[in-house]
């Protein structure tokens, strides 16, 4: 349409092309935003992923040495109050497993 006419078509293409060549270059700039933000939250998500499963040994050893603090307290208020321990089962319970529903 601008090309067809001699007056507006000195200045209007060049702006359209600019303003298209801009609105381009906006969004190529926006792409690679969102590609570095995905890849930044990848990232995290990967070292948190990482960072838990390097915490679960201790974090299990931590829990089993308390299990095994309380079952010596437990023994030893049983010994206190003369009963045998040998009388007595202490159990733990296995978290992980899917606990029976009704």
């Amino acid at each position: 349409m601008y090309s067809q006419n001699p007056l507006v078509s000195n200045g209007y293409p060049q702006a359209n092309s600019m303003a298209m060549q801009y609105q381009q270059q906006r969004l190529a700039t926006l792409r690679r935003i969102a590609s570095l933000a995905y890849e930044n939250s990848q990232r995290q998500r990967f070292a948190a992923m990482q960072y838990e499963a390097d915490m679960r040994p201790q974090r299990l050893a931590r829990a089993e040495a308390k299990r095994a603090a309380r079952a010596e307290r437990i023994a030893a208020r049983l010994r206190e109050q003369g009963r045998f321990e040998e009388a007595y089962t202490l159990a733990s319970v296995n978290v992980d497993e899917d606990i029976p529903r009704r």
